[in-house]
């Protein structure tokens, strides 16, 4: 009995934090129950910086397998569906990323924890400070992979209009802060009662502040979504067919439609092929289109457009998808890595496109994600046309947190955003980050829409994180004047 029962709180314990890390996926899209985040950052919070047991590296491991490996699962989608890579290859890929990304998140925050003894007096100034600089960190150093960050939580809240002061980074150390002020009010039930029951209801309450835009000087697009298979672009008997389909599609646009725009790289030929130009020459509207490029033998997922030379190239690419990490390892061991686009050069170069109605920053599918990217590029832009094609991640969580994002860096900046996916979600996103129209995943179809370019940038924008620096900088300053007082 006793041997049984020591097996049952073992197998509680491991499943604790695997359990608490896993409701804090049911944040994000497409599930948006926020306050499950506060959860469970409380929880690992609690375990790792409050708690006096030697358990905290095991805790905060197994928390962070339940996070992310729930949070990233829908790599795996595109790795097996679409990748034809075996289950155990499948796996043991997906295995790797998510290691990386639980590796970039618990080892700073035990080194932080070692080097920062005896700090459990000023867990409200230290743990957010801490929290924050390990997301940075991950944005900076993993080569970034910025997702499932707490400051995405905010959006379609009241607090959405923060967005534009303090960015993503600012609402995630706001989400710490409240996440540590409830561990600090555990022993003190009310309240914590209260605190809980604030926070549960606020996430609950819609963004009332939605700005109001002049459509005065709007401009009409057609958004074209196909829903093609991602495989038939590269079966020759298939591209007449595709092709075809674009240009019905696009026929379809209303008659005030000044721009038409289709999604990345829709078929598997270049923007400086004949085939390209008899393609265009189908089309009596200006274009804005994802397509494949080459330049001095380098190939490059491109936006391209009908009215103008200039071409951009997308600078973030994806791992296994456009590119191969260890690729003379790698390449020809198995079919997912001899995929055309697997051998794709990344741009390294913003570009400004001009279409005759404003100017607007193109960016290619995983740029958007990017809000270093996106604040820089958006200076002197009007709206931003983001060509994506969120296909290979099936009906997994990732193409609604693509989306979510993409209306982050909407409010970010104060820029509306053209989103044109390949079978959704396609979208007209407003300059504070609401969805005005859109084309659900797996239609096919046209999607017009009215788009109101801004000129105006917001405060984030110009200053990025810079307050964020000032509190880091001011938090360990404060600390370490507080050691030396006690030393």
């Amino acid at each position: 009995k006793k041997l049984a029962s020591q097996l049952l709180i073992n197998i509680r314990k491991g499943l604790e934090p695997l359990f608490f890390g896993a409701i804090g996926v049911f944040a994000f899209a497409p599930f948006s129950f926020k306050y499950a985040l506060f959860v469970s950052y409380t929880y690992v919070i609690y375990r790792v910086f409050k708690l006096k047991d030697n358990n905290d590296t095991y805790d905060i491991f197994l928390w962070a397998i339940g996070f992310w490996g729930i949070g990233t699962s829908w790599i795996i989608v595109s790795i097996y569906y679409y990748g034809n890579v075996s289950l155990i290859g499948s796996v043991s890929l997906f295995i790797i990323l998510m290691l990386g990304c639980i590796s970039f998140f618990f080892l700073p925050i035990i080194l932080f924890k070692r080097v920062l003894k005896n700090f459990s007096d000023n867990l409200l100034i230290l743990v957010p400070a801490i929290l924050i600089l390990v997301e940075l960190g991950r944005y900076y150093f993993l080569g970034g992979f910025p997702w499932l960050l707490p400051g995405y939580i905010f959006l379609d809240t009241p607090f959405q209009n923060l967005y534009a002061f303090i960015g993503v980074s600012g609402l995630s150390v706001l989400f710490y802060f409240l996440a540590t002020a409830n561990v600090l009010l555990l022993s003190k039930k009310v309240y914590m009662v209260f605190l809980n029951l604030v926070l549960f209801i606020f996430m609950l309450l819609p963004n009332i502040f939605i700005q109001s835009n002049d459509d005065e000087d709007s401009i009409n697009f057609s958004i074209i979504q196909p829903s093609t298979d991602p495989f038939t672009k590269f079966d020759i008997d298939y591209v007449k067919e595709i092709e075809d389909e674009f240009v019905y599609l696009s026929s379809l646009a209303n008659k005030e439609t000044e721009i038409l725009v289709w999604p990345e790289a829709p078929l598997p030929y270049t923007s400086q092929s004949n085939r390209y130009k008899d393609l265009i020459n189908r089309i009596d509207k200006p274009l804005v289109t994802g397509f494949f490029s080459t330049k001095n033998g380098y190939l490059y997922n491109s936006v391209v457009n009908s009215e103008q030379s200039a071409i951009y190239n997308k600078r973030k690419l994806v791992p296994f998808g456009e590119y191969i990490p260890f690729e003379k390892y790698l390449r020809g061991l198995i079919a997912f890595f001899d995929m055309p686009m697997s051998n794709i050069t990344s741009g390294n170069l913003s570009v400004e496109m001009d279409v005759g109605h404003k100017t607007f920053t193109p960016l290619v599918c995983f740029d958007i994600v990017f809000r270093e990217i996106v604040r820089k590029d958006v200076k002197s832009s009007n709206y931003i046309i983001n060509v994506s094609n969120d296909t290979w991640f099936g009906n997994s969580f990732g193409p609604y947190q693509h989306l979510e994002i993409s209306r982050i860096r909407a409010a970010e900046n104060n820029i509306p955003i053209i989103r044109a996916t390949n079978d959704g979600i396609s979208a007209l996103i407003s300059s504070n980050g609401t969805i005005v129209d859109y084309m659900g995943k797996g239609e096919s179809g046209i999607l017009n829409v009215k788009l109101v370019p801004t000129d105006v940038r917001t405060f984030y924008n110009t200053y990025g994180d810079l307050i964020i620096y000032f509190y880091i900088i001011i938090a360990f300053l404060l600390m370490f004047l507080v050691r030396m007082r006690d030393a």
